[in-house]
């Protein structure tokens, strides 16, 4: 398993997504990604509910997170990465499935992390927003069409332009073919 950002291990992330069982063909729609202070806020919503993907542009590059999408074109491997929320630490997850179905997972720490109660919490504590098998193309889609709006935005330099356009190409060429 390919693991950007390594919060947890990969037997810790296994033994996770081995516990839970996705939901096949679910609706997903990414709807906004909206930049403020230096904070990413990705909107989106499966079937059940809406949720945000939250990281701070400042300690995480977003091209990170554009080539954990665009890898998932080519690879046939496991994929996981953990963003960066300033202490709380995110989880996008990516399993091939078919050739053009992958299993797509999202779960996060926000409010263990907020809770002044709890000091010490594993990764069988995230809070699971979305766990779907959907079309590759799709997943991508929806990524893509927010994320080439942050990179074309001139104000945002703090991230790798040059890799952020390498995976973005990817994806693209990924996307158009029929």
């Amino acid at each position: 398993m390919k693991i950007i950002y390594e919060f947890y291990n990969e037997s810790e992330i296994v033994e996770f997504i081995n516990n839970l069982k996705p939901k096949n063909e679910a609706e997903f729609k990414v709807e906004k990604l909206k930049h403020k202070s230096g904070w990413v806020y990705i909107s989106a919503k499966n079937d059940e509910k809406e949720f945000s993907i939250n990281y701070s542009a400042a300690v995480f590059d977003t091209a990170d997170l554009i080539q954990f999408f665009g890898e998932t074109v080519k690879s046939k491997e496991k994929s996981a990465i953990f963003l960066d929320y300033e202490g709380s630490n995110p989880l996008l997850y990516i399993e091939p499935i078919s050739e053009d179905k992958v299993r797509f997972l999202f779960a996060h720490d926000y409010d263990l992390f907020l809770n002044d109660n709890i000091d010490d919490y594993s990764l069988n504590d995230y809070k699971i927003e979305c766990d779907i098998v959907i079309d590759t193309k799709i997943l991508l889609s929806e990524f893509y069409n927010v994320l080439i709006q942050y990179i074309q935005d001139k104000k945002y330099e703090e991230f790798n332009t040059k890799k952020a356009k390498k995976y973005k190409n990817i994806i693209k060429e990924y996307i158009n073919k029929s």
